[in-house]
Parts: C-alpha cells; structure tokens; sequence
C-alpha cells in the first residue's frame, strides 16, 4: 500500500503537468491512503490544494494545504524549505478569499523561509514576493505592489533559465497594479508585452486579460475609440475561447454599451446593453454588485425613458442590498453606491423617483 501511495502521488503530478486534472485528482486521491508514507501524503495534499484552488474550491483547498503544513511541521520542523510551496499556495488561496491579512502572515513566512534556503534573488523567493504584492495591492497600497512586482520582473529575468509563464503572469499582474496605481501608460507597455508573451506560449485565456487591462488603461487616457476596440477584440476572444462564460461575456458587452453611449453611437449602445443583461441573466457567476452596475448604467443609457430608468435604479438598489446581505459591506459596495446615488441626481433625483431610503 505504501509503494502504491508513492506512486500515485508521482502520477498525480505528472497527470496534471500534462493538464489531464481530473485524472491526476483521482491519482492523488490514491496517495492519501493511511498506510501512505509521510512524503507522499504531503506531495498528494499540496497538489490537491492547488488543484481545488485552481477549481474555485477555495475552503477545500485551505483545508487540505493546512493539513500539508501540519504534516511538513511535524516530520521536519517550522523553517523546513518543503514549507514554502503549501505555504504560498495558502497565501493565494487566502488572498481569492479575501483573507488579506492572514496572507500577508502566510507569504511572509513562506518568502523568509525560501530566502534562508535559497537565497534572496532565487526565482521562487521572487514568486512568492509577486504573490506578497497582490494582497499588498488589495490591501490600498497599489503603488508599493507595482514597485514590489517590478523588482518581481528584475529578478525573473535575471535567472539563468527565464520561467517563461511566471514572467508572463508577472508582466499581467504589472499591468493590473500600475493600472489600478494611476499609470495607465505603464500599464499599456506591461499589457502589450503579457499579451505577446502569452500568444506564444499559447495561453488565449490570459491573453484575454492583457487585453481586457488595455482596454481599461485606454479609456482611462481618454482614448474612447482605443478602448472600445480594445473590449471588442476582448469580446471576440470571450466567444472564442470562453463562450459559456456568461459573467465575462456580459462584462465585455456592458463596457462596449457604456463606451458606445460616450461616443454618441446610441443604437450600438442598446444593443449591446441587451446582450449584456441577457448574459447576467444566464450567469450562476455574476456578483449581484457587478448586476447592480448594469442596472446602473442602463438607467443612464435609457434616460429618455423615465419610468424605465426609474425601473432600472431600484433593481439596482434591491440587488447592492442582496450583496451586503451576501457579502458584508466593502470599498467595491460603496464605490457602487456612490456612481448609483451620481446616476439618480444626474437623471433627475427626486423627481425621477423617491429614493429607497436616506443612504449616510
């Protein structure tokens, strides 16, 4: 039984490298045996913990990552280097759970450990530090993250043997921070230089958000027809590669809609604003904010219709409150509730429609 265990756990990792997941899932299931030895038992947790995270099956992937950290601990100490990948797995689970702190805890104890062992310039210190500076961005510090994941890219291409997909997602992530830190230009360079990297390692999906960043950086400089051709060749990729992915689909067409209104172009504008809400309609994925904000601006885009504009406000209201009641109050809630309170006086207020209630 130990044999078998040992070697399922290889032919979990090798499966998935060779992106057959569920297989390598079933695989890894067989080295979690209680007769399995140490090692491959915490090989086996890693890999799932990675594999339910990569699901979207984030408890599950923090549950079983804490299990293989526990075992790593007991057999070989607190500051073992096998520590470091469990541990910055966690820290990403942590940070898609929007637990920012904890992984802040996690990724600087999973970078102290790997800089002990390997080094500070040593590519995985560098990867782990990359992940440090998400949740540093999320936490409002977008412009240490940027500088954070500079210094990231510096240290990947140094390496003798450039890891070509972690400098892609590096040079994605870039983007994002310098987008979200005010460098829309920044952002343009990082983008284009991720989308070309991406196209040849043949990754359309993450091409698909390199595009989507200089969709944004464009409409940001104020290039509206720039942009608008961005989230149309974006939207073509979403129908390509993606095109049961309703939540992205709508998402493309509700900023083709809002840009095409700015640009005067009114029947485009309806059109796309129907495909986008026929998408959420559809999609088990969309948040009820990201709903609430194509309600929002179809009230805008439909303000020669007062009685529908009016429609579209209080839906979007009943749908920010649905949130709160899902999620707690965030920064994302407020911004939201802030543009629809913008939107309502900017359609005519109270004589529009009475407010739900008084918001502080």
């Amino acid at each position: 039984a130990a044999q078998r265990a040992d070697v399922a756990a290889v032919e979990g990792e090798l499966l998935f490298e060779l992106g057959r997941v569920e297989e390598a899932q079933a695989a890894l299931a067989l080295a979690l045996v209680d007769e399995a030895p140490s090692d491959a038992k915490i090989s086996a947790l890693t890999m799932t913990g990675q594999i339910h995270a990569m699901s979207g099956r984030l408890p599950e992937a923090e549950v079983v990552l804490h299990e293989s950290i526990a075992l790593i601990e007991r057999d070989a100490g607190p500051e073992h280097p096998d520590l470091a990948r469990p541990l910055n797995l966690l820290g990403v689970v942590q940070i898609q759970r929007g637990e920012l702190r904890l992984a802040v805890a996690t990724l600087e104890r999973a970078r102290d450990i790997c800089s002990a062992q390997l080094g500070a310039d040593h590519p995985m210190v560098a990867h782990v530090i990359g992940n440090l500076a998400l949740a540093q961005g999320d936490l409002g510090d977008r412009e240490g993250a940027y500088q954070s994941l500079l210094r990231v890219k510096a240290s990947f291409e140094r390496a003798d043997a450039v890891n070509e997909p972690q400098l892609a997602a590096t040079l994605g992530n870039l983007a994002k921070q310098a987008l979200a830190a005010g460098r829309p230009n920044e952002a343009l360079g990082h983008a284009a230089e991720a989308t070309r990297l991406d196209l040849e390692l043949g990754k359309p999906i993450e091409v698909s958000g390199a595009v989507s960043i200089t969709a944004k950086a464009r409409r940001q400089l104020g290039d509206l027809p720039g942009a608008l051709r961005s989230f149309e060749e974006l939207l073509a990729l979403h129908h390509e590669h993606q095109p049961d992915n309703h939540d992205k689909l709508g998402w493309a067409e509700l900023a083709i809609a809002e840009l095409s209104q700015q640009l005067g172009r009114e029947p485009l504008a309806a059109e796309h604003l129907e495909r986008a809400l026929e998408h959420y309609t559809q999609s088990t994925d969309t948040s009820p904010g990201e709903r609430a904000r194509a309600e929002r601006i179809a009230a805008r885009l439909r303000a020669g219709d007062r009685e529908r504009a009016a429609d579209h406000l209080r839906r979007a209201w009943t749908l920010l409150e649905q949130d709160d009641a899902d999620i707690g109050h965030d920064i994302r809630d407020l911004g939201e509730r802030m543009a629809l309170v913008e939107t309502w006086l900017e359609l005519g207020g109270p004589e529009l429609m009475a407010w739900p209630r008084i918001v502080a």
